[in-house]
């Protein structure tokens, strides 16, 4: 390695390094999900939206506890077809699971930020890994504790609405339009569970809901 592409690399280690330290003080801050004029996740005085690339964010959050891809394989051959697999939104996707931060952020097959979901009372995940509560909150303050009620007073009655029994216990989510992006609300057993954002996912929405 030459002087100069060594002191070009070690100049990106220092940034990184910067900004980890960054992302670390604070921490003890929540992560805001804003809606307006964009929809994203605010770090510190950074907007972090769906679409950037998300080298832009990984330099904030650090490389995660877990990294999940989702690509075509022979068990998923025996579930469905590879047109069916290419139709479902999470295709060809690497997700990074910060287990102590109690976040997913999903990237596409273009190294787009594409969702994000964060865990506000934690999970239990990916086999036996137990990812910890997300300190987060939206810019009009929905955050752990927070009812369906609040969130309909905040947001409106929501585009669409969906519920389900899953291992014993009710789900219900609620999803609110925002361009062709969607912000969603998932309750377990009437407890808010986690906050998504997820980019252009309208079409999916429209399949699952039947419009």
């Amino acid at each position: 390695m030459n002087r100069r592409n060594w002191n070009r690399r070690r100049l990106t280690i220092m940034a990184f390094v910067v900004y980890w330290s960054s992302f670390g003080a604070q921490a003890t801050d929540a992560l805001k999900v804003v809606t307006n004029p964009c929809v994203g996740v605010e770090v510190g005085a950074s907007t972090y939206k769906l679409g950037q690339p998300i080298s832009d964010l990984l330099m904030i959050t650090g490389i995660a506890e877990k990294i999940v891809s989702d690509t075509y394989n022979d068990e998923i051959a025996k579930l469905m077809s590879k047109d069916e697999y290419q139709a479902g939104y999470l295709a060809n996707t690497r997700s990074h699971v910060y287990i102590n931060a109690g976040m997913i952020i999903t990237e596409d097959e273009y190294e787009r930020i594409k969702s994000m979901t964060f865990y506000v009372t934690g999970d239990k995940i990916l086999g036996d890994d137990i990812i910890k509560p997300a300190n987060v909150r939206t810019a009009e303050w929905i955050s752990v504790g927070s009812s369906l009620n609040e969130i309909v007073r905040v947001y409106g009655e929501p585009y669409a609405k969906t519920s389900d029994n899953v291992f014993r216990y009710e789900r219900v989510t609620v999803y609110y339009r925002r361009g062709s992006d969607v912000l969603s609300f998932r309750f377990h057993d009437g407890v808010l569970h986690d906050i998504g954002i997820h980019s252009k996912y309208l079409p999916y929405l429209r399949q699952r809901e039947g419009r």
